[in-house]
């Protein structure tokens, strides 16, 4: 028998380590999000990795003696060496005050404008550490041999970036092999265009050592934050561009910038009041009308659980009774808006005609029906708590933890509803307002990087 994966309504989002979601709305969510930027994540957002990860699988030596499968374990092995050196060389580089590098020399500092920045690089603890240690024993030589992360296959390169690499048909993921012509293209250009020293492709290879000035200066050449060359950045414009979907969203996102203020929901609006009616992008204006209204039942969804969380953990008595629930002012105001909300969002699904927009459409079934029984039970507001528990309840028992399911958050004792045991989640502050509910990210930060990055320099 056959026994095929599958995505439940509880998915956890695109980071690795799994999300609280305590209303189940992650599935609809990722659905929305791959309509809009396929392939892309919020976490990979900084595109140097892509880089880095195609430099680190060229090098790996391929011997014809090898199996398919120690011939990716070689690949990934070689990637994650480089990534040791290369994080640490970022670290290096960006200690050096007031100081970079040329990119056209192994070395010879210049003045650094701007300031190399570490934001998003990762396993910075540890690499700190290594560089400590290193000006500690004012060493001359390092090696690549420390812990960049407690997982590093997981939360590093491997794991965070190369899904999204596969998606930006940099690479197989599945053998660990770069495309023959993109892949290996930007593993060529990062390598000439950095100065890669050979000494450090020793290193990697054959447990060997490197001079540490030599990688602090190939760290501020290929540096997180430095300069993309022009070859690199046309590889990147490639592989942006090398799906349909996104190479239009990326061109609408690029023509409609962040504003002061912006959040993405807004900067999704001024997005969709751009698209006419007969525009060739009908089926993302389908999408983006999708998110708004899926997005504004969520916010007010989630603020009347976590408004119940609030009253539990305050109230005296040690829980919510359930005329405190049927009282309250927040949960009073939100039926009247969820109804609303609900009519939109299935108004929305509704109006959406394009193959691309129906296409998988059903996987937003779970939260639709979960729409239209929170709508229907806001006549009362003690049924509208129950509607809301009893979607919580089903949400926690769809997860496990070490094969067991994951309890509720709040249960009903008696005439009183009180926090259990399990609660792990939740704001830590009263809100009274959607609008204090954080929405979910629509990678458009992930997006805006590449096109930064495939701008010519």
């Amino acid at each position: 028998m056959e026994i095929r994966p599958f995505l439940t309504s509880y998915d956890p989002s695109d980071l690795p380590s799994a999300s609280i979601d305590p209303l189940g709305f992650e599935r609809g969510y990722l659905l929305l999000a791959e309509k809009m930027l396929p392939g892309l994540t919020n976490v990979a957002n900084r595109p140097r990795y892509f880089s880095l990860l195609c430099l680190g699988a060229s090098l790996a030596p391929d011997s014809g003696d090898l199996s398919p499968v120690k011939l990716k374990r070689n690949r990934e092995n070689t990637i994650l060496g480089l990534e040791r050196l290369w994080t640490l060389g970022c670290v290096l580089a960006s200690r050096k005050a007031g100081a970079s590098y040329d990119p056209q020399a192994a070395s010879g500092p210049v003045p650094a404008t701007p300031p190399l920045e570490l934001w998003g690089l990762r396993g910075i603890t540890y690499s700190a550490s290594k560089a400590d240690e290193l000006s500690q024993k004012n060493a001359p030589r390092t090696d690549g041999n420390y812990k960049l992360l407690l997982h590093q296959a997981r939360y590093g390169v491997l794991g965070i970036y190369g899904v999204v690499a596969d998606s930006l048909r940099l690479w197989d993921r599945t053998q660990a092999e770069l495309t023959h012509d993109l892949g290996h293209r930007l593993a060529e250009v990062f390598k000439k265009e950095t100065s890669f020293p050979t000494e450090i492709a020793r290193t990697v290879l054959e447990d060997h050592s490197v001079m540490v000035t030599t990688l602090a200066s190939w760290g501020a050449r290929a540096h997180l934050d430095g300069t993309i060359g022009v070859n690199e950045a046309e590889c990147f414009h490639e592989a942006l561009h090398s799906n349909s979907v996104r190479s239009r969203m990326a061109v609408l996102l690029e023509s409609h910038p962040f504003k002061d203020r912006d959040d993405e929901l807004s900067r999704l609006r001024r997005i969709r009041s751009s698209i006419e009616s007969a525009s060739p992008d009908q089926d993302l204006a389908e999408t983006i009308d999708m998110i708004l209204a899926y997005e504004n039942f969520y916010g007010l969804a989630l603020l009347g659980f976590e408004r119940l969380l609030w009253l539990c953990r305050t109230l005296p008595g040690g829980g919510a009774s359930l005329n405190d629930v049927k009282k309250d002012s927040v949960l009073i105001g939100l039926r009247n808006q969820i109804s609303t909300a609900v009519k939109k969002m299935f108004y929305s699904l509704e109006q959406g005609e394009t193959e691309h927009f129906r296409r998988d459409i059903g996987r937003l079934d779970d939260a639709m029906q979960f729409a239209r029984k929170l709508s229907e039970s806001v006549s009362d507001s003690v049924e509208m708590v129950f509607t809301l528990m009893a979607r919580h309840t089903d949400v926690q028992h769809g997860k496990f933890d070490q094969g067991r399911r994951k309890s509720p958050w709040v249960e009903l004792a008696s005439d009183h509803i009180a926090l259990t045991m399990g609660r792990v989640g939740g704001l830590n502050r009263e809100a009274i307002s959607p609008d204090q509910i954080a929405r979910h990210p629509y990678r458009l930060g992930a997006a805006d990087a590449l096109i930064r990055a495939a701008r010519k320099q």
